[in-house]
């Protein structure tokens, strides 16, 4: 996300989004998702396993949450990224 659209967001926000790891990162399971979002004190509405790329190299997680404020949002970003085997954020 550019600066200027985290500056134009309106907190508390409804996130959804996908993420995709690496297949090889067998330790990423939905427990390891879910205590990220506890350490910044977040309760997600959805962590779901949606399913692997054609090729078997990814898996995807679906993931949801309000979020209140912009210090948490880009904490969840930066935690989220630091997952083993992290590809992106859709």
């Amino acid at each position: 996300m550019t600066e200027s659209e985290f500056q134009t967001l309106k907190f508390p926000v409804f996130w959804h989004s996908r993420l995709i790891v690496g297949a090889e990162a067998v330790q990423v399971d939905e427990n390891l998702i879910a205590s990220i979002f506890a350490s910044l004190g977040l309760a997600p509405d959805e962590i779901l396993r949606t399913g692997a790329s054609c090729s078997g190299k990814y898996v995807s997680w679906g993931i949801s949450c309000n979020i209140p404020d912009n210090m948490t949002f880009r904490a969840l970003l930066h935690a989220l990224q630091d997952i083993p085997g992290f590809v992106m954020l859709l």
